[in-house]
């Protein structure tokens, strides 16, 4: 018995270091092709802008649609490099999380997006949030690319409106008992989705629209969803075709905050 469950550890171990090795390589490759990649797309990049500069005063040129789609489709390629990269760097980061103050980082959010907020006549209103375990980084993110979806998101017939919302005490979530989250909604009036599709939203480059009809790689969702599983939360979202969507986030409690 004693010789089997030698073999059976050596086995294990084995098994361990491949699959080590394995996450090595991916890593390398992941790093390659996203940060490595976009060098040669800057240069693109940049000499479509020259050679765009230079037949702008002759906009009816033919080579000008041509350099404007090779230009665009670029940027969209950096895009989405940017955030392959941004989602394979998420790892379990649970050791770094600290307590965040949620209305700083809605404020630092809002302040970066003022001229999209301002351009898209966007209303935004916000109820004093929680303080959470969470890293700083991730939180910024997470809040960007929520509320940038629903400004992307926007109805055509009315002016974007953005409510977040906040739990006033903890709450239990899928029946699991003794399991408490505080929670922060972000309820838009915006196009909304077939709720059917409430699951793929947070998958990889799931896309419930055609890139011609809204730009954008189709990660920003999936990385919402990764980060807050990196926190041991979770993220939901809820949908009616025409009338709006809620994003809702949920953060584990902190031992304290939990009811007695």
């Amino acid at each position: 018995m004693m010789i089997l469950l030698s073999e059976e550890e050596e086995k294990y171990r084995l098994q361990s270091e491949i699959l080590r090795e394995t996450n090595s390589e991916l890593e390398n490759i992941n790093w390659i092709s996203t940060h490595d990649l976009q060098e040669p797309l800057r240069k693109i990049q940049m000499i479509t802008s020259k050679l765009l500069t230079e037949k702008s005063s002759n906009p009816e040129d033919p080579d000008f649609d041509s350099l404007e789609r090779v230009s665009k489709s670029a940027a969209r390629m950096r895009e989405l490099l940017q955030d392959i990269l941004k989602y394979t760097r998420i790892k379990n980061t649970g050791e770094a999380a600290e307590q965040i103050d949620l209305n700083q980082i809605f404020e630092g959010t809002i302040e970066e997006f003022t001229e999209v907020i301002s351009e898209s006549s966007a209303i935004i209103e916000c109820e004093k949030l929680p303080e959470v375990k969470a890293i700083a980084f991730l939180m910024k993110q997470l809040f960007s690319n929520i509320i940038l979806n629903s400004l992307k998101y926007a109805s055509p017939d009315r002016s974007p409106v953005i409510i977040i919302t906040a739990s006033k005490e903890p709450v239990i979530i899928n029946n699991q008992a003794d399991v408490y989250f505080n929670w922060v909604k972000f309820s838009d009036n915006g196009i909304g989705f077939d709720q059917k599709y409430a699951g793929s939203i947070f998958k990889v480059f799931t896309r419930l629209h055609t890139q011609q009809e809204y730009s954008g790689s189709g990660i920003g969702l999936a990385l919402c969803k990764k980060i807050m599983q990196t926190l041991g939360g979770t993220i939901t979202a809820e949908g009616k075709l025409g009338q709006g969507t809620c994003i809702t986030i949920y953060f584990p409690c902190n031992t304290e905050d939990i009811p007695t």
